[in-house]
Parts: structure tokens; C-alpha cells; sequence
């Protein structure tokens, strides 16, 4: 029964490993990718008015990235919503005070269906 088990879990192993070694890479890629594109941004900061445009839905993630921008990395971005007619005023309401918070202008495009 253990030895069923143990043969269950290497197969398990020798199935998931080269996945996982896959992903490590593509993840270090990706690392590799933010890294160069900071560095881009931090280059050509303070040639306009806003050193980049991120999208702002807010909630946690966005607003997580935009307080990473602004005080980690001193990026200033320019907050873009688009607002597809589902959007309630609500979140309208906790977008705009979440960004007057932190002192950033968010633009937010209308398209409707």
C-alpha cells in the first residue's frame, strides 16, 4: 500500500516538474521584463506631465499597483477607467475619492454596449 502510494506521488512529481521548472523560467522572463520596462519609464520621467498610463478599476490590485507606483518606484501614472455602462455610481464615488487620496487625476472613457 505505501509503495502504491509513494509510485502514485512520482509519477505526480516526474508529471508536474518539468511544468514547474517551465513556469520558473517564464516567471523569471516576466521579472526580467517589469525590471526593464521600470527602468524605461524611470529614463523618460519628468518629460511629460505623467510618466505612464495604468489602468484603474478600483479595486485592491489597482489600487495595490498605483500605491506601489507612486511611493515605491516615484512613478507618477495617469489613472485610466473605462466604464463599459455596468459601472455603478458607487464605485464611481470610491474611485474618485481612493484617487483624491493619493492625489492622482483618473480619466474614465464611456463606452456603452
Amino acid at each position: 500500500m505505501v509503495s502504491a502510494i509513494f509510485a502514485i506521488i512520482l509519477l505526480i512529481i516526474m508529471k508536474i516538474g518539468p511544468k514547474f521548472k517551465i513556469y520558473n523560467e517564464l516567471r523569471k522572463n516576466s521579472l526580467d521584463d517589469w525590471k526593464l520596462a521600470l527602468e524605461k519609464i524611470k529614463q523618460n520621467q519628468k518629460k511629460q506631465q505623467y510618466d505612464c498610463v495604468i489602468g484603474y478599476s478600483g479595486g485592491k490590485d489597482s489600487t495595490a499597483l498605483f500605491y506601489k507606483f507612486i511611493y515605491e518606484y516615484k512613478i507618477r501614472p495617469l489613472a485610466i477607467t473605462i466604464d463599459t455602462g455596468f459601472m455603478t455610481d458607487v464605485a464611481k464615488k470610491n474611485i474618485r475619492k481612493t484617487l483624491k487620496k493619493i492625489d492622482m487625476i483618473n480619466i474614465i472613457l464611456f463606452f456603452p454596449f
